[in-house]
């Protein structure tokens, strides 16, 4: 049998062990049994007669519950066939001892020298706190006066991104102001305020019942509660009769609606406990600090070293930039010249002026549910005005490819420490990856900044690499890999393959090597500065529920 509970499941088995059987066939059998399903079920409860006096100690049922790191929690004596040495037979045995408590022998008249084993199973279900919303107030937002407001406050001038992020958020604010509400940690998408009055009136007619005793007023009371039944029976009808045909069809979507559904599946609000030199830390400010250290650590602790056998270390002019010293610091590296080798000699690449219809097009594409950071424009608002935005955006966007310079408040993000999963150790920082939300306009800029550069390096790279390559796939290059085994096997040779998992893979890249590698892809100097500013200087913080850390430098 299968017990739920939220978060885990306890498998369960009723056993019987005849007093003339063997005991050790009889134990294996049970071993059999659990080592089925054991791989499913962390925890187990075995139950029932197993004819084995623990009184006494009993080396093979020792030997059993060791297997398996169980205990037998039944203390008392359950068997008083013989009164004068009853005997402990009837056995709860679990490895989940912890959560028994209050385990009882009751003599009854049901069994001739048998008693009733009783125990009681905590469980203990923490009630979500209510959750502080921050949303903005849309009910009198009128399309139409916002852009014409937006457009006028253009006109007054905006020559950078912080300056148009700094408008758009102003009027922004007038149209549709910022608000704060709570709402229960196990809010459903379907409630209502007509349902939550009527939950209310319900429970007022429970407590009016329970303290009158009255049989009209229990009456009451069950006929509210029938009512509040149907109520939650016709919303939820409702709300999935409204559904989009895309949220039917794409699974995520399907299956992040049905789980709503479910509150004890649906965790609005992300609680995390950490060990912390020994000790237990809850606070969202200090783990939000712990995260920011770690986070920000994590690639120094790595100690990764340079070879500096590879590297031209002399002395260079001091006229040269920071680009042309990084070009000649990794001039003979030999990823460098294996990279010239193939390539030759290409016209230098630097970006281009980019077009209105690219950036409107961009900026309709904007997923107008994805997450933004504090206090930046919202997607959706960012995308519903994009032609009024498109105008400014590529002047200003225009503006920054030629200085070679990524905004400095596109480069803040804000990181939400994610558990891996069920099987680590949550207390541990190490369980836990960093998921970070981007201002929604770097995303404009950065597809800009792709499409050109696909455009250019496409038909450069090798015909091997296939990872994050349109028409390139992980099918792409195990082909590839089995076509080489097939035909050093057709020639008698041999096939060996050396396979990598790089830990911390993309927090590791080398900045500096990356744009060596880029100038000997072919990239000019102006393209170079450009990329360079957007790697450095980026800021992030951490964010728990609520709450932030201060900022660190990346």
């Amino acid at each position: 049998m299968e017990l739920n509970f939220r978060k885990y499941k306890i498998l369960v088995l009723g056993t019987y062990r005849p007093p003339n059987s063997d005991k050790l066939d009889y134990f294996n059998n049970i071993s059999n049994s659990l080592d089925l399903y054991l791989p499913k079920y962390e925890k187990f409860v075995l139950l029932g007669d197993f004819n084995v006096n623990v009184n006494n100690t009993d080396p093979i049922f020792t030997e059993f519950i060791g297997q398996y790191g169980a205990k037998n929690i039944v203390k008392y004596p359950t068997c008083f066939k013989s009164h004068e040495n009853p005997s402990i037979i009837d056995l709860i045995v679990t490895n989940n001892s912890k959560n028994f408590w209050n385990t009882k022998v009751m003599r009854n008249s049901i069994s001739d020298f048998h008693a009733i084993v009783l125990s009681v199973l905590n469980i203990n279900y923490v009630k979500p706190n209510p959750i502080k919303i921050t949303y903005r107030k849309y009910k009198d937002f009128n399309l139409e006066s916002f852009q014409s407001d937006l457009l006028e406050q253009f006109l007054g001038g905006c020559d950078d991104y912080s300056t148009f992020e700094k408008i758009f958020i102003t009027v922004l604010d007038r149209h549709a102001p910022l608000k704060k509400k709570t709402i229960r940690g196990n809010h459903a998408p379907y409630m209502n305020k007509y349902i939550r009055k009527s939950i209310m009136k319900r429970n007022q007619l429970y407590t009016k019942w329970t303290k009158s005793g009255n049989e009209e007023d229990n009456v009451s009371f069950k006929r509210q509660k029938k009512f509040v039944r149907k109520q939650v029976k016709n919303a939820k009808k409702e709300y999935y009769q409204n559904l989009s045909n895309t949220d039917v069809l794409d699974s995520k979507k399907f299956w992040k609606l049905i789980k709503s559904s479910f509150t004890d599946k649906v965790i609005l609000k992300q609680k995390i406990n950490l060990m912390n030199d020994g000790e237990i830390i809850s606070d969202d400010n200090n783990i939000a600090g712990i995260f920011k250290d770690f986070f920000s650590q994590v690639v120094t602790n790595l100690e990764i070293k340079e070879n500096n056998d590879i590297l031209n270390l002399n002395d260079i002019s001091n006229e040269e930039s920071n680009i042309d010293h990084i070009v000649n610091r990794y001039k003979y590296h030999p990823s460098i010249l294996e990279i010239k080798k193939q390539v030759g000699n290409v016209n230098k690449f630097n970006f281009e002026k980019v077009s209105r219809e690219n950036v409107l097009k961009e900026l309709k594409t904007i997923n107008a549910k994805k997450a933004t950071t504090i206090g930046n424009i919202p997607c959706k608002s960012l995308r519903d005005n994009a032609t009024v935005c498109a105008d400014i955006l590529t002047s200003i966007i225009n503006k920054d490819f030629s200085n070679s310079s990524f905004p400095d408040k596109l480069k803040n993000a804000d990181v939400t420490p994610i558990y891996k999963g069920k099987k680590t150790d949550p207390t541990d920082k190490k369980n836990y990856r960093p998921i970070s939300v981007l201002p929604a306009a770097s995303k404009v800029y950065e597809r800009l900044m792709q499409s050109q550069i696909v455009e250019f390096i496409s038909g450069k790279l090798s015909p091997y690499l296939c990872g994050y390559r349109k028409g390139y796939s992980a099918q792409h290059a195990l082909i590839s890999l089995i076509e080489h085994w097939r035909k050093a096997l057709d020639k008698k040779g041999y096939a060996g393959a050396i396979l990598m998992d790089l830990s911390k893979a993309f927090d590791c890249i080398n900045h500096d090597l990356l744009i060596a590698k880029l100038e000997a892809y072919g990239f000019g100097k102006s393209a170079l500065e450009l990329i360079r500013s957007y790697l450095t200087n980026r800021n992030q913080r951490i964010k728990i529920n609520n709450t932030f850390s201060s900022w660190s430098d990346l």
